[in-house]
């Protein structure tokens, strides 16, 4: 396997990926549209891409789309299956799949195709392997549909239409249309609210249950090229309500999806036939994206993820956890014994990747004398480089620190010590976490914090330690346990 191939993470082979642009499922495989470059791994020109598979991990590459003229100019923003059928574009029983395409100001290519000001129409009967164009026009006139970025499609029952959603740079705006041809602008949402230190980019609007509780929420998720806790890229979200025409943030200010440097314009997808809503982001950082070493593994996606909501103390805090489809390719689990931890301690030697480890610490103490300041675990090599995955019990958060964690990326946004709030004394901590050859991401607190960051050691992490400062920390129980290798066939890809 090529160094830094990722072996249970999607990844189109010997490109640069770019953001997911569409997840769906068509009752028996999952469908994902994504764009790459094929012969750089630079930000650049892009073509779509289409993979499906059953399991959520083992992709197979779709090897050719068929495209209307060169619609693979033109950037895909979002997919959805029109399963009523009100476009009416669905033939023998078929329901359309269909897509909005961003136009070029000066592109030729849509000349006499539903237009809207920069947005196109195309659709697909084969569950998106051949994509055409709606030789229609559409009645709408919004000025402002000129310059909506990155849209997201939803289908609101309530009001019986489609709500497009997109990113006006500063704001979010919301389109509602009974067609997906006719719009009507319903109204923005972002003025004050959130993080502006950089652009809003990708939008995306669902609905989840909350956890224990009679109810649903909305959730806005808004990803921003810059200004995050950790500085760069990533998403923000806004837990509330939708009618169909506003949305009402309930809370006093967001919080973010990831708090790793390297989770960005993330997507979703209802599952309904498993009833669940599904998460995939792209794993990467504008602060260095171009700088990453992995020159065909640049942009991988990151484990797709469940997602539900959590009350707790009058705030809806987002819950990710990793899909279920982890569970079947967990191999020779390893049980861990009640051990006190004091200090370095190894307790996993020579290990390969892709690997699991759970582990539950007993923090009832935590408030004592001579528990410790810091504890966690090291991922390390026999070059002496270190991946440190801790929390702060003196400063309450959670953090990983790759400032030792390989040489490749020289750029000061790389090696940081990053780092998520959590203030509560609780009297367990558990950690999940999933480290494959350039990535690791942790869930703890059941999936309340998440953390995704890239890793480039010079020499593959074969070392686990694990470690407490200035006081000792009981790990009561836990696991390790090998991950199936799914490594992609590079020969189905184009």
């Amino acid at each position: 396997m090529e160094k830094y191939q990722p072996a249970i993470h999607f990844s189109p082979g010997k490109v640069w990926t770019s953001d997911a642009i569409g997840l769906v499922s068509d009752g028996s495989d999952y469908h994902l549209f994504y764009q790459f470059l094929s012969d750089s791994s630079d930000s650049g020109k892009l073509e779509w891409g289409h993979a499906r598979s059953k399991d959520l991990i083992d992709w197979q590459h779709e090897v050719k789309i068929i495209l209307p003229d060169s619609l693979a100019e033109v950037l895909l923003s979002t997919t959805v299956v029109d399963a009523r059928n009100t476009t009416g574009l669905g033939k023998d029983g078929k329901a359309p799949w269909v897509a909005l395409a961003l136009l070029h100001k000066d592109d030729n290519h849509f000349a006499g195709v539903i237009d809207f000001n920069n947005l196109a129409l195309v659709f697909s009967l084969d569950n998106g392997q051949t994509w055409s164009k709606h030789n229609s026009k559409s009645d709408s006139t919004i000025s402002d549909l000129q310059e909506c970025k990155y849209p997201r499609l939803i289908w609101h029952e309530e009001s019986r239409k489609w709500i497009m959603v997109g990113s006006m740079n500063d704001r979010v705006s919301f389109y509602s249309s009974t067609d997906l041809i006719n719009w009507a602008f319903e109204s923005d949402f972002g003025a004050g609210k959130g993080s502006h230190t950089g652009t809003w980019e990708y939008v995306d609007l669902f609905r989840l249950k909350v956890n224990g509780e009679d109810e649903t929420k909305w959730v806005l998720g808004v990803s921003v090229d810059q200004g995050t806790l950790n500085g760069g890229s990533g998403i923000q979200y806004f837990p509330g309500n939708f009618d169909g025409h506003e949305f009402e943030f309930i809370g006093e200010k967001p919080k973010w999806v990831d708090y790793g440097k390297d989770n960005y314009a993330g997507i979703t997808c209802q599952d309904l036939a498993a009833g669940r809503t599904l998460f995939v982001g792209w794993m990467n950082n504008w602060q260095y994206a171009n700088l990453i070493p992995a020159t065909g593994w640049r942009g991988i996606l990151t484990f797709p993820r469940e997602l539900s909501l959590v009350k707790k103390h009058n705030e809806y805090l987002l819950n990710a956890q990793p899909a279920r489809e982890l569970q079947p390719i967990e191999q020779d689990k390893n049980m861990l014994e009640e051990t006190e931890i004091e200090g370095l301690v190894e307790f996993h030697h020579d290990f390969e990747t892709p690997l699991e480890l759970n582990l539950n610490f007993n923090t009832s103490n935590m408030t004592q004398f001579g528990f410790a300041e810091k504890f966690g675990i090291e991922l390390s090599n026999a070059t002496g480089e270190k991946l440190i995955i801790g929390y702060n019990n003196l400063e309450k958060y959670f953090f990983i620190d790759r400032t030792n964690a390989g040489n490749y990326i020289e750029s000061p946004d790389f090696k940081w010590v990053n780092y998520a709030p959590y203030m509560e004394n609780e009297s367990s901590m558990d950690w999940q976490l999933i480290i494959d050859a350039s990535s690791v991401e942790l869930f703890a607190k059941n999936g309340l914090i998440v953390m995704t960051e890239r890793i480039f050691p010079t020499e593959a992490f074969n070392s686990i330690k694990l470690f407490s400062d200035h006081g000792k920390i009981k790990l009561t129980n836990g696991y390790i346990s090998q991950l199936k290798n799914n490594k992609p066939n590079l020969n189905n890809i184009r």
